[in-house]
């Protein structure tokens, strides 16, 4: 998966995510179009739709014009109201209501800004079962995510710096109060990012930082000392390669296939022998092939490296399994709860903090 971040401010928001077969989504569209057909270089095919996920002019602004390209616009009842977008192209979603697009699945979930009805979007690829999530103009989101592959997620101000700011005079006091009530802070993130799953996370994305409420360093550097996963700040032009596995994948599965190549000659070797003279050729095979699996244990691809099973937790032993991130039962079941019923339960993927009345 790719993310490509085409705006990423107060001036305008848009990115583009591209999975492995070229299906794409639009992540809001808040960015001059014109710059947006640049960027792409006209060239917008492979893209199912645009999710919105409010009103405001710097995530929705060209929103009419990817629908002038024949292009599906995902958004709330109360963001599509609010600026009087109607039409086929402009389809109306709703939180906790989870819906497919392509190989797509998504699980809009409500967030807290001062909007009609904002969203926050859960992506699932169906054939890699990679998760993106998505939240920006949030001061806090009330749900706990299972098992995240990747976060692009607001990051808009550091609370020291704000509050110096408005006792200096550089922001005034109702743009300070605005700021606490519908912006993810810092500290926030960082609580946030505490309360999720993330175990299988590989890359947080920090999006929408404030021109002058934020230091980018200070919050990228934050955010991975407190998680220790790869983070970056997400700025126009940023190409960002999300990898599922680590540089060294390639080399440890073609030493797991040969490994278990290897197992399977030995098996048949042991097959022929029938405890006489002509056992003896069958014997040196099986003994070379045992010192070569010995060796490609130690080699440095192999050792100190383990994938577990993506839904039992178990570790994955053949490159098959490993491959596909499931061993054969799991991966039975998977298919039969994501591609037979199609539906992912919500329970499953968020759990929802109803706030200090522990509903």
């Amino acid at each position: 998966m790719k993310l490509k971040v085409l705006g990423s401010s107060s001036s305008g928001n848009c990115y583009l995510i591209e999975a492995n077969n070229n299906e794409k989504l639009i992540l809001d569209a808040g960015v001059n179009f014109k710059i947006v057909q640049k960027e792409l270089n006209f060239d917008f095919n492979g893209i199912e739709a645009v999710l919105i996920t409010h009103e405001h002019m710097d995530h929705l602004k060209y929103a009419s014009n990817f629908a002038l390209y024949g292009i599906n616009v995902y958004a709330s009842a109360g963001t599509l109201k609010k600026q009087n977008l109607f039409g086929h192209r402009f389809k109306i979603i709703k939180a906790l209501q989870q819906f497919e697009i392509g190989n797509f699945i998504i699980l809009p979930f409500d967030t807290q800004h001062d909007a009609a009805e904002p969203l926050g979007f859960l992506i699932q690829y169906k054939p890699t079962g990679e998760k993106l999530m998505y939240a920006t103009d949030t001061y806090y989101i009330k749900y706990k995510f299972n098992k995240l592959n990747y976060l692009l997620l607001e990051c808009n101000y550091n609370k020291e710096i704000a509050k110096e700011n408005a006792k200096n005079g550089v922001i005034n006091k109702t743009r300070y109060t605005r700021l606490l009530e519908s912006h993810f802070s810092l500290e926030n993130v960082i609580k946030f990012l505490k309360s999720n799953d993330l175990s299988y996370a590989k890359n947080i994305v920090l999006c929408h930082l404030s021109d002058t409420n934020s230091n980018q360093t200070i919050m990228q550097d934050k955010v991975y000392e407190e998680t220790k996963i790869n983070t970056t700040i997400a700025k126009p032009g940023l190409n960002l390669e999300l990898k599922l596995y680590p540089f060294w994948w390639r080399s440890y599965m073609n030493s797991i296939k040969a490994i278990t190549q290897l197992e399977e000659l030995k098996r048949d070797r042991l097959s022929f022998i029938q405890n006489d003279e002509s056992d003896e050729i069958y014997l040196k095979d099986i003994k070379a092939i045992s010192l070569a699996i010995k060796a490609l244990k130690k080699c440095p691809d192999i050792q100190d490296k383990s994938f577990n099973c993506r839904m039992c937790g178990k570790e994955l032993k053949t490159w098959k399994s490993i491959q596909k991130g499931f061993g054969p039962i799991c991966e039975k079941r998977y298919l039969n709860d994501v591609y037979k019923n199609q539906q992912l339960t919500v329970d499953t993927i968020l759990k929802e903090r109803r706030g200090n009345d522990g509903k």
